[in-house]
């Protein structure tokens, strides 16, 4: 009865153990799907590829050290090598189209046909199918290009498969198919291949091992862009501090048809103004800014020309307090100016005397040429660095204030200074004092010397371009379609598309004019060969390479004899233009009424060089008599002069 006991409480005990083990989670783990990789194989006679099987648990656990059988459908066709040992997750098997030697190291030509290789481990199983064939030499691919399909349509691409010339696509299974750039283009297994994005690209098709020649598919350009104001069509809008606004992006493609998924670049002429993301305006500070849109390869229209569309305009209530700044050639002190209590503030120490000074539009740094280098001004901080050293003159700074043109004579060269990196990104061989200016969207930079035009690229390309005679200034168009040159052809303002740099106009004039500047309104450009002001009304709807030009010119006597023409102002609504001369007073341009007008200079002063406030109700220039003149743009008069202990003739108002 004893015995009896203790061998019942014995398998009791047992009993215990083992449901103790099942519930407590160490069952061994049940195979439930074997993934085999890879999921069809196209092998010449002869030729071998690796399976790999990969076994995955109920809940999609990958499971290791499982015992994995494979068997061939086949053996003449196809045969098996002895699997690997098995790593942590997968476990392998060299398939020989034809047959192993005994080693299963050379795997020797055998029969064409199909066999199925099967793997399985515990319940499951899982196979693929692999075609064995005479050695494929050449794919081609038909047909050899397809031309314009328009976002989300498609093209059929098939795949022949040769043997020395003898075609055995039925006998290889399925093609591979792929795109050499995704963005542009989709392809399934079948070769239908799905337009995307506006763009070039190539469709290849591959089998065992031998690969197409790419055949060319296109996804049809961006032809043209028109921005308005979401849910209307207005292309003026006014925004209060703070607030936003939605602008959309009307795209059509170069059959006529509307895209949708193509983001466009968004930029603003005066981003202290409003700055714009995805359409979204947001309201910075009082003043006008421009709105555009454009399509530029690499980012769109991949392949093809940019393509630029009209400007909105916006107008931001209120009124402007920002900081004005004095320096000059002759000093190295650099003066801070309220511009709400025009007085001036404590003198910045510059590390040399300046010959240059440009803001970026955002108002957040300054560059300052001179003999020393280049000097970066950090506005937050009142810093000022020597980033470059060899002397030289700004140039340039580009819109969205990644890149600083920094002409160095005396090298021979403009440095592309990458504010980002704070390095020089390239360098730009040319002679002589160029000029420069850039695209609203930063993608391109016109530099000017003498008859040679240098086209920067914002992927840091260079294009050089000879003119049929020299241009002395070179403006680029708002809207961003054309850049118009002084000079450029002789006795002529030049417009040349900014899309492929090719010529669209020449615009005869008395002498070549010594000076241009755009409107920020998109409307035209204004140059200057004295005693005549060149006014250049431009319009263009931006569509396709180049698009169509019509410009004219008004030639209009300023009545101030010969003078030497120093910079063209305009107020960022474009209503007026003040320019700065080497004469007691400024020229008034008022585009509206197409005439002009004067503003004498207190104290009978020389201006040199300033800035507008970007509300538009005041110029600042600096003066001969050691003092920044405050204009008075409605009144139209010198209202104040606030005097510095030097002469300024680089002033500068920064953009806030």
């Amino acid at each position: 009865m004893r015995r009896f006991q203790s061998l019942v409480g014995l398998l009791a005990l047992l009993f215990l153990i083992l449901g103790f083990t099942y519930c407590g989670g160490s069952k061994p783990p049940v195979p439930a799907q074997i993934s085999l990789t890879p999921s069809v194989a196209s092998l010449n006679s002869g030729q071998v590829v690796t399976v790999i099987a990969t076994i995955t648990d109920s809940a999609g656990n990958t499971l290791s050290g499982q015992k994995v059988t494979f068997s061939s459908s086949n053996p003449a066709v196809a045969t098996l090598s002895t699997p690997a040992t098995p790593n942590t997750t997968q476990t392998l098997v060299n398939v020989c189209g034809g047959i192993w030697d005994s080693a299963f190291v050379d795997c020797q030509s055998g029969q064409s046909g199909v066999a199925t290789i099967t793997a399985s481990s515990g319940a499951v199983t899982s196979s693929i199918t692999v075609f064995v064939h005479p050695h494929v030499d050449t794919v081609k691919v038909t047909p050899t290009s397809v031309d314009c399909v328009s976002n989300g349509g498609t093209a059929q691409f098939t795949a022949q498969a040769l043997s020395g010339g003898t075609d055995v696509t039925s006998q290889v299974g399925a093609i591979t198919w792929q795109v050499g750039d995704a963005t542009v283009a989709s392809i399934d297994t079948n070769g239908i291949t799905t337009a995307r994005n506006p763009g070039k690209t190539s469709v290849f098709a591959s089998v065992a091992g031998a690969i197409s020649s790419g055949a060319g598919f296109v996804t049809c350009a961006v032809q043209s862009i028109h921005v308005h104001v979401s849910n209307a069509t207005d292309t003026t809008f006014s925004l209060s501090p703070s607030t936003t606004i939605t602008l959309v992006a009307d795209i059509l493609d170069s059959k006529g048809v509307a895209i949708t998924g193509v983001i466009p670049t968004w930029s603003s002429t005066q981003p202290a103004v409003a700055t714009v993301a995805g359409g979204t305006v947001s309201a910075v500070g009082a003043g006008v800014t421009g709105i555009g849109a454009s399509c530029s390869p690499p980012s769109c229209n991949l392949g093809f020309q940019p393509i630029f569309s009209n400007v909105a305009l916006g107008t931001v209530t209120g009124t402007t307090s920002t900081t004005v700044y004095a320096t000059g050639t002759g000093t190295t002190s650099l003066v801070p100016i309220d511009a709400t209590a025009n007085t001036a503030g404590t003198a910045i120490t510059l590390p040399n005397a300046p010959n240059s000074f440009v803001f970026n539009r955002a108002g957040t740094a300054a560059y300052l040429g001179s003999a020393g280098g280049m000097m970066s001004f950090n506005v937050s901080t009142s810093a000022v660095t020597t980033i470059i050293s060899a002397p030289g003159t700004v140039i340039g700074v580009s819109p969205d204030g990644n890149e600083v043109l920094y002409s160095s004579p005396a090298n021979g060269v403009v440095y592309v200074f990458d504010v980002p990196t704070t390095t020089i990104s390239t360098t730009i061989i040319i002679s002589g004092n160029p000029v420069a200016d850039y695209l609203l969207d930063s993608s391109k930079a016109f530099t000017v010397s003498g008859t040679d035009l240098e086209v920067l690229t914002s992927a840091g390309s260079l294009k050089p371009f000879t003119l049929a005679a020299p241009a002395n200034s070179v403006a680029a168009l708002t809207q961003g379609s054309f850049f118009y040159l002084a000079g450029g052809a002789p006795l002529s303002i030049t417009a040349r598309a900014s899309c492929d740099i090719s010529q669209a106009d020449a615009l005869a004039t008395a002498a070549t004019p010594t000076l241009i500047a755009a409107l920020p309104n998109g409307t035209g450009v204004l140059a200057l060969d004295p005693p005549k002001l060149e006014v250049v009304t431009a319009t263009t709807d931006g569509a396709g390479c180049p698009p169509a030009l019509t410009d004219t010119l008004s030639s209009i006597d300023t009545g101030q004899g010969s003078f030497t023409p120093r910079q063209i102002i305009p107020l960022a609504d474009s209503s007026k233009a003040y320019i700065v001369t080497d004469q007691p007073n400024l020229i008034v341009y008022n585009t509206a009424a197409g005439t002009v007008s004067t503003i004498p200079l207190a104290n009978g002063a020389l201006a040199f060089s300033g800035g507008v406030k970007l509300d538009g109700s005041a110029l600042y220039v600096g003066g001969s008599d050691n003092a920044v003149h405050r204009i008075d743009t409605s009144a139209g008069t010198d209202a104040q002069q606030i005097s510095v202990s030097f002469t300024p003739d680089l002033v500068a108002v920064r953009p806030k």
